[in-house]
């Protein structure tokens, strides 16, 4: 209990310190990580810089980010913060990045999340795949707030058919429904 108090009491002081903390405690203490299931975990295989001037913190080679709703792996990974060095103010991962989110996938060249408007841009020959459906374009814009997804330019949107009723979700049913009915008639 003391050493989750310890972390909570961190992080409401700055980041830089939350994350030094984290680490230590996560490093001396694996029990600790069991009471923070609800925080966000950035791992990597390489140096993570903390440059104080720039509220910046750099994470590389093989950057693992685990939050409750899903992950995020990338070559690299910046967080930014505002003047303050206590809010996020956006990430940037780069160099193949994937994101899982329950039923979603994404896979990109670059991710930038603003975190103020809960924004996510993915570039770099982005695909995002939901269910079977697989959408694409140069630049894929995902606002969370709207619930909006933007694609541009050259969106390609792939819908499998549906094995049931081996119509896609877009198609014209009225063959298949003829169909039914030729076959009621008899």
């Amino acid at each position: 209990m003391y050493r989750t108090h310890i972390m909570i009491t961190y992080l409401k002081t700055g980041f830089f310190y939350a994350v030094f903390f984290a680490m230590v405690i996560t490093f001396a203490f694996p029990e600790a990580e069991e009471d923070a299931s609800n925080l966000t975990r950035i791992t990597s295989d390489g140096k993570l810089i903390i440059d104080y001037k720039k509220k910046t913190a750099d994470f590389n080679e093989n950057v693992l980010v685990r939050e409750p709703k899903g992950t995020l792996r990338s070559d690299k990974l910046i967080v930014y913060f505002d003047p303050d060095g206590e809010t996020l103010n956006k990430m940037v991962a780069t160099g193949h990045v994937k994101i899982d989110q329950e039923e979603q996938k994404a896979e990109a060249g670059r991710a930038e999340y603003h975190s103020k408007e809960g924004r996510l841009i993915l570039t770099g020959h982005p695909v995002i795949e939901k269910g079977p459906n697989r959408y694409s374009a140069e630049k894929i814009t995902i606002i969370t707030a709207t619930n909006q997804v933007l694609f541009e330019p050259s969106a390609k949107i792939v819908i499998k058919k549906d094995q049931k009723t081996d119509s896609g979700i877009l198609s014209d049913d009225s063959d298949r429904l003829k169909k039914n009915q030729v076959g009621k008639k008899k």
